[in-house]
């Protein structure tokens, strides 16, 4: 029935006019109807990892909790390491699941190896033991160790994803970060790739997310490695909620097919990158290896006697800064008391200051303890100490 007055007609059809379905949360078909889209199930992560790395990663995993409904963690085994087998480490991943109260289940290690986790017929914690869910994820972030195609296989291509930090595919390998500061390096950053089987090659899978960073001047590896696992976690979870998303990303192979170019492959780091060779280095040169290995080998020379002594916190000296009365020699070394370090001649004339020294099967003292602590026998005629090269 319609009123009286006109403009009343129109307000009163407005009010009683039925509202229309959201787009934002319909779709409409060709006969003008209207049905609710189920929005995806969130994933069951199972996450890898261990170290600082590990755990910068999984804090931004942890965070974004529209990405996942279930999250357990796996890392390494408890060991006891250092002289005699004195001190634990645990995994700094495990401790942060233990806080997080999260799951944590460990690998056992490997029959007659103590440090090595073995994944050989190890089976899938539940319930990640069902081949093939679409909801089932499986990340990595700085493990260490290569999961067997048996495991990977019951995931799919983009359900099997590794957080890597470099601009793959350079610094495919198990130190990215160590050899992107030893270059000197001016652009790196992380990528997260679909894990393939061994025999196609180490950290060769396609790629569904990249992003740049630019390395600060005078990187180390630990400082380096904290910036690229902060950025690390931001895009794994912007990759996981692509996947979730209506456009997936897309993989990208990381070598074009008949690409002639060869790239820079990152290798474990060994006992020869700690090793100074104060003939054929400059002061820089081995500041640089110092920033880059360090953390993990410190800085090493040896003595004429069979000792070898660390080089800890090592400074390239300025000409200016340079004393004056020092001996020209490569790898000769004297006390400087208004610096208070020992300080070393290199190649080119250079000058490599050294504050802090541990000698073998002793502990880390000052220079001025050092080198009050050195035998005359050790010292050249001169007055000095000299530092051999390693064959």
């Amino acid at each position: 029935m319609l009123h009286p007055l006109p403009f009343l007609n129109k307000l009163h059809l407005k009010v009683l006019a039925p509202a229309r379905p959201r787009r934002t949360l319909a779709v409409r078909t060709r006969h003008d109807r209207y049905y609710s889209v189920a929005r995806p199930e969130p994933f069951k992560i199972l996450f890898f990892g261990r170290d600082e790395f590990s755990c910068t990663v999984f804090r931004e995993l942890y965070s974004a909790r529209d990405v996942w409904q279930h999250i357990s963690i796996v890392t390494h085994p408890d060991e006891w390491v250092g002289r005699r087998r004195s001190k634990p480490s645990v995994s700094p991943l495990k401790d942060l699941g233990d806080e997080l109260e999260v799951p944590v289940v460990t690998i056992p290690p490997k029959p007659g190896y103590r440090k090595l986790p073995s994944l050989v017929n190890w089976p899938l914690p539940s319930p990640f033991s069902e081949p093939g869910n679409p909801r089932h994820l499986l990340l990595t972030a700085s493990f260490g160790r290569i999961l067997p195609w048996s495991m990977l296989r019951n995931f799919g291509p983009d359900r099997r994803l590794n957080v890597h930090p470099s601009l793959l595919p350079d610094y495919r390998g198990p130190s990215p970060i160590q050899h992107t500061v030893f270059h000197r390096e001016r652009q790196t950053g992380v990528s997260i790739i679909e894990m393939t089987r061994f025999t196609e090659g180490v950290d060769t899978g396609d790629i569904y997310g990249q992003s740049a960073v630019r390395v600060p001047p005078d990187s180390t590896f630990m400082s380096l490695r904290a910036l690229l696992a902060d950025e690390g976690g931001k895009l794994l979870v912007s990759t996981l909620r692509s996947l979730l998303s209506d456009t997936p990303p897309v993989p990208r192979p990381q070598v074009p097919k008949g690409s002639p170019h060869s790239y820079p492959f990152a290798e474990l780091v060994k006992t020869e990158d700690s090793h100074a060779s104060f003939v054929h280095c400059s002061a820089a040169d081995l500041v640089q290896r110092h920033r880059a290995f360090g953390h993990h080998k410190p800085l090493t020379t040896r003595l004429r006697i069979p000792k070898l002594v660390q080089l800890h916190d090592p400074v390239a000296l300025d000409a200016l800064d340079a004393p004056d009365k020092l001996p020209r020699a490569p790898g000769h070394a004297v006390y400087e008391r208004k610096m208070d370090t020992v300080v070393v001649r290199c190649a080119g004339g250079s000058v490599l200051a050294v504050p802090r020294l541990k000698t073998q099967d002793k502990n880390l003292i000052s220079a001025k303890d050092w080198w009050n602590g050195v035998p005359d026998a050790w010292k050249e005629p001169e007055g000095t100490v000299r530092f051999s090269e390693f064959d």
